[in-house]
């Protein structure tokens, strides 16, 4: 098969979306599928890594990416001769599409929330989530809960929605572990943006440093994406600097150090379509404190400690509980091994290329 998949955001600083990206290449590289793999990116030049000769990165660039997906992806398909077309991200499908057609959709949080998007953001998405729905044959998604709201806000049969799980993106294997009584501080990884809820964590820990003084510090991990510059003003005229940090991007073995060395781990979103950075925190053997929200009780299982994302007092409590209070023995009999067993990129890569087969078959059957 000659399989072409939407990789622009595995190109630069990869968050969460170019992760699964990134880490889906990367298994289909190392399992020598025998099949042919087209890179279509938005940009003029391809800057992502080299996979190896089976995967030939194809450019639609067109000034914006909605307008190259609207005016220039489906030649470029054409041209080269593909047989199937992966869209990795929600709003990557183009209109009138003539050969299969599968989109991942990660979550629909702007048509869900859209009083909490900006007009933009809703406009588009929503536009271009038309697109996605009506010229994809089948639907991948990351999570039961993501696959619900598909069925439920989108009416896609549930015989056309397939879910492949992810797993942690960031490697550590073979690194030395670090002592419980070494580990210190505190860390909250994920773009930096309303629906992450960073703002109301760095409250919290406000409000924890007025009661314990002796709080450790705490790292914000994240490129700012609606909330970056609000976060960074709270943080110098609250006089937090000798105590906070938001880090913009830091590379893979850094990220990897951070999770190792830091004490605890705290995730607030209010909406998720998955969770990377909490699996990755599992992994790490890192104790938790997330959001009681349904599609991070899918990934972490009963490994957090879950909390009301709304309420400040909640999170500054347990934090203080965590480093000064009983909350720590909390997570003595917890097995990170237990959670992980279930995500595997190899698995994902499978289920995925499966999908693919299935639906050119599908398409020659029915040609024929």
């Amino acid at each position: 098969m000659r399989i072409a998949i939407e990789a622009t955001l595995a190109q630069g600083n990869a968050t969460g979306f170019g992760q699964y990206v990134i880490n889906l290449l990367r298994t289909f590289a190392a399992m020598k599928t025998g099949h042919e793999f087209l890179l279509f990116h938005s940009t003029a030049e391809w800057t992502g890594p080299d996979f190896g000769p089976e995967f030939k990165p194809v450019s639609y660039f067109y000034w914006k990416q909605s307008l190259g997906i609207a005016f220039r992806l489906n030649r470029e398909l054409e041209r080269q001769q593909a047989d199937i077309f992966h869209a990795t991200c929600t709003t990557g499908m183009p209109p009138h599409i003539k050969i299969p057609a599968v989109s991942t959709i990660h979550d629909l949080y702007p048509l869900i929330h859209s009083s909490k998007c900006t007009f933009l953001q809703w406009f588009f998405f929503s536009r271009l989530l038309k697109w996605t729905v009506r010229s994809s044959d089948f639907f991948i998604c990351n999570s039961k809960f993501t696959a619900s709201e598909l069925q439920k806000h989108l009416h896609i049969p549930p015989e056309k929605i397939a879910v492949t799980l992810l797993a942690p993106a960031i490697a550590v294997d073979g690194a030395p572990e670090v002592p419980t009584e070494k580990r210190a501080g505190i860390i909250c990884v994920g773009a930096i943006e309303p629906r992450k809820n960073q703002l109301m964590l760095l409250a919290a820990y406000r409000q924890a440093l007025a009661i314990q003084p002796a709080m450790p510090p705490i790292t914000f991990i994240g490129p700012d994406r609606g909330d970056g510059a609000r976060l960074d003003s709270f943080i110098e005229n609250w006089g937090l600097s000798e105590k906070v940090r938001h880090l913009n991007y830091v590379q893979p073995a850094q990220i990897a150090d951070i999770y190792r060395n830091a004490a605890l781990f705290v995730f607030p979103s209010l909406y998720e379509g998955f969770g990377i950075p909490l699996l990755e925190a599992i992994r790490s053997d890192l104790p938790i404190l997330c959001s009681d929200i349904p599609v991070l009780h899918e990934i972490g299982d009963d490994y957090p400690v879950f909390l009301n994302p709304d309420d400040v007092n909640d999170w500054s409590m347990a934090m203080i509980d965590f480093f000064f209070g009983e909350l720590k023995n909390s997570f003595n009999y917890k097995s990170p091994e237990n959670v992980l067993l279930k995500f595997s990129w190899k698995r994902c890569a499978e289920q995925t290329l499966e999908i693919y087969s299935k639906l050119v078959q599908n398409k020659l059957g029915v040609r024929s």
